[in-house]
């Protein structure tokens, strides 16, 4: 049985760490009478262009492009509306929109914020807060990126300080329009854009050698130019452990349309650390994360002239400084690493395919040279071949670029240049620039070698192991169950599954009873109410460091049913595929061709194809449920050499049947290429509660008219399921004609009493 979870709601409002930010609430959120916020239209790039450039393969030495430049030139300070607030504090606030952007990154060309001052980004429902940006964000370069927000709409808030006259900088003038390679909400089958065979970084057995390496593993979002793109990297350790925070990552994903990035793109560089899901799962909604803004070039492969962005012959490595050191309570590992040129026997890669959240790649056959040219003689690169795993078979994708193959003593011996495998191509192989070039081989100059930077001292050892800085104390934890239909009260249990020396825990769950814990669990908590809920784990050690880790939206309860689908195929099931999709036309589940069993011959046929249940929790609501066959002759299977015909059940949770293959319409489950069904889903905690009518409504089903048998004065009042008011009158006929076919609830009023009953609307 598959049990898949599916949350079709914006969950609370989260606020995201990161950013070395200060946290808090805007003070916006807590004043009323307000001046109207400014709203600044963003023209749309060219999308057309866009696609013409991005046909280029991102797994051939092409950096994989997520966004592009949109320029504009706002001075918060000047441009925005200006509001005193009843304790004397100036707030500015502007919204800027771009359309079908499905996330915008706010650069500033000017970023510059006195004592006490505080800078918000957040969009306007409130659920994704960045921020508070303050002075300690101030950089030399005078630059700044704020990192991702979802959604075409963003509003930038700054509280000036009381007692501070200096004026902040706050100078917008570019935005990163993101269209494609941001994880999006909701997406049933994989979190995120990379493709369905990776495997999630917490999966065990996969992830479980590799809890350290994965704590230096981080996603860049790469500026070059006027283009933004996805790549991969890791912290990297030195000789001197002295926690100089370098990033390594690969030469190519530095080079923009014509050039390196500038001084002033390195500063826009964003570093993500910790994106993960927490589990082996992928989750219901964006995980945290932690980020840094802004780095400089050290070292890379191109230095040593005529390469322009080429792998070429070099080993494609890019060394960077971060500008500003990760905070030690994120529990962030500076990776070992290897120079030797002993080939590896296993070992993995952790990336970000394609942006999305950390995974996992195995490896269980040697290593074997290769080259970027196709020579396979040619010895600046590894050539990896990826092993099939317990929950996959991870390969890379655009955005694994730059991303770290460790060996079995987890060091790292070289960044990914690319490849060819995919997931329909997992036996193909990719190439890693080898460590052991890029520490000396490839030019004399400092700024082309790994040597002078991760071995300062010129110790000549030809590995070093990686370590934590600060603690050897890193904050994490696991539950049973995360995610809840219908409303609970619900159980989870908690264990923490840190790592380091502990003394104490301190747990908080928000939402839950009880509402916090010590110690390392199991902790049994409660979930009554519907929603979606934070958990924190601060951890210390023997030598008073603190780790934590925050997981906002790790308890998610849905009010709503489990509705289950009861799905025979015939014996060609290959050709048979279905979407679910809600009632603004939104996909929310699917199920693919090739899913199931059976293909388009009598000799590939599945002779005994057998009932598949799909449980899928769907909030209230109507839905469509879309079935197709690509040969067009529906599931009749027994047309061609096969003993069954397709079927299918929709259920509720108590059994109600919701929808089912009509046989008088459909004889023999030839629906041709394609059918549509409709049917609701009721909240498990809807105010509306059905009674016995005495007055007669009808037709029902309807068509669009409903007429109610009643006289005298009375008044009508239609709801949708969600309890909202669609339609009200005192005529006894109803017209619905204009609106979605579904379940709707009818309140008849007469004489200070109410009933209510339900009519389905059917054209």
């Amino acid at each position: 049985m598959r049990n898949l979870f599916l949350i079709l709601f914006l969950l609370v409002t989260t606020i995201v760490n990161g950013q070395t930010n200060q946290g808090g609430i805007p003070s916006s959120f807590e004043v009323f009478d307000l001046k109207n916020i400014p709203l600044v239209n963003i023209e749309k790039p060219n999308m057309d262009q866009i696609r013409i450039e991005d046909d280029v393969d991102s797994k051939q030495g092409n950096i994989f492009k997520y966004g592009r430049s949109v320029y504009t030139n706002i001075d918060l300070l000047k441009d925005g509306s200006k509001d005193i607030l009843p304790n004397g504090k100036k707030i500015y606030r502007i919204m800027l929109h771009a359309d079908d952007a499905l996330a915008l990154g706010i650069n500033f060309s000017e970023f510059w914020i006195p004592n006490g001052g505080k800078l918000f980004i957040y969009n306007p429902n409130k659920s994704q807060v960045l921020g508070a940006y303050t002075s300690k964000n101030n950089h030399i370069s005078n630059v700044f990126a704020i990192e991702l927000l979802q959604g075409a709409d963003a509003v930038i808030e700054y509280e000036a300080p009381m007692y501070n006259e200096k004026d902040a900088k706050l100078i917008i003038t570019e935005l990163n329009y993101a269209y494609r390679g941001v994880n999006q909400l909701f997406n049933p089958r994989d979190f995120g854009d990379s493709d369905y065979c990776q495997v999630n970084i917490n999966c065990s057995p996969e992830g479980d050698s590799w809890q350290d390496e994965k704590k230096a593993a981080c996603r860049i979002s790469i500026k070059a130019g006027f283009s933004y793109g996805w790549c991969s990297g890791s912290l990297i350790n030195n000789t001197a452990n002295n926690c100089t925070p370098y990033v390594l990552t690969a030469d190519h994903c530095a080079f923009g349309q014509s050039s390196y990035a500038s001084a002033n793109d390195h500063n826009q560089w964003i570093f993500y650390f910790n994106y993960e899901a927490p589990n082996c799962s992928n989750p219901n909604s964006n995980p945290s994360s932690n980020s840094i803004t802004g780095c400089s070039q050290i070292s890379y492969s191109g230095a040593i002239g005529g390469v322009n962005g080429n792998i070429g012959s070099t080993s494609d490595f890019y060394l960077v400084e971060l500008n500003t050191a990760p905070p030690q309570n994120w529990g962030l590992y500076f990776a070992g690493w290897d120079r030797s040129t002993s080939a590896s026997s296993s070992g993995v890669s952790i990336h970000h395919p394609s942006g999305d959240i950390k995974k996992i790649s195995t490896y269980t056959s040697s290593l074997t040279n290769g080259a970027w040219n196709g020579n396979w003689g040619g010895n600046t690169h590894w050539r990896v071949t990826w092993s099939g795993t317990q929950n996959g078979h991870g390969v890379t994708e655009g955005g694994s670029s730059g991303s770290p193959i460790f060996n079995s003593n987890g060091h790292i011996i070289g960044d990914l240049s690319g490849g060819s495998s995919y997931c329909n191509a997992t036996s193909q192989t990719d190439l890693y620039g080898k460590f052991s070039e890029s520490w000396d081989q490839g030019g004399t100059a400092n700024n082309a070698q790994l040597k002078p930077w991760l071995d300062p001292n010129n110790t000549g050892v030809t590995f070093i192991n990686g370590f934590y800085c600060g603690t050897s104390a890193s904050a994490s934890f696991s539950a049973n169950e995360t995610n809840f239909c219908g409303i609970g009260p619900h159980s989870a249990t908690f264990t923490s599954t840190s790592s380091g020396n502990i003394s104490s825990y301190n747990w908080q769950f928000t939402g839950g009873n009880p509402s916090s814990a010590t110690g390392a669990g199991p902790h049994n908590v409660s979930y009554s109410s519907n929603g979606s809920y934070t958990v924190i784990l601060q951890i210390t050690d023997n030598q008073g460091n603190v780790s934590q880790s925050i997981q906002p939206a790790f308890i998610n309860v849905l009010d709503g049913d489990n509705v289950s689908l009861d799905f025979l195929p015939d014996c060609y099931g290959e050709e048979t595929s279905w979407v679910l999709n809600d009632a603004t036309g939104n996909e929310v589940f699917s199920i693919p061709m090739g899913y199931y069993p059976g293909g388009s011959t009598s000799q590939t046929m599945e002779s005994n194809p057998t009932m598949v249940n799909h449980e899928i929790c769907l909030s209230a609501g109507c839905y469509d449920f879309i079935l197709s066959d690509d040969y067009g002759d529906g599931m009749f299977g027994s047309q061609h050499s096969c003993d069954f015909d397709g079927d299918f059940v929709i259920s509720s949770s108590s059994g109600d049947i919701l929808g089912e293959l009509d046989e008088s319409q459909y004889p023999n489950a030839d629906f041709g290429n394609s059918l549509t069904l409709n049917f609701c889903v009721e909240s498990s905690s809807s105010s509306i509660n059905e009674i016995k009518n005495s007055y007669n409504f009808y037709p029902n089903p309807s068509s669009g008219i409903v007429n109610v048998n009643i006289d005298g004065d009375f008044n009508i009042i239609i709801y949708d399921v969600l309890g909202d008011v669609i339609h009200q009158t005192n005529n006894n006929s109803i017209y619905l004609s204009d609106e979605k076919n579904g379940m709707y609830f009818i309140e008849i009023i007469k004489n200070n009493k109410k009933e209510v009953g339900k009519i389905i609307l059917n054209r």
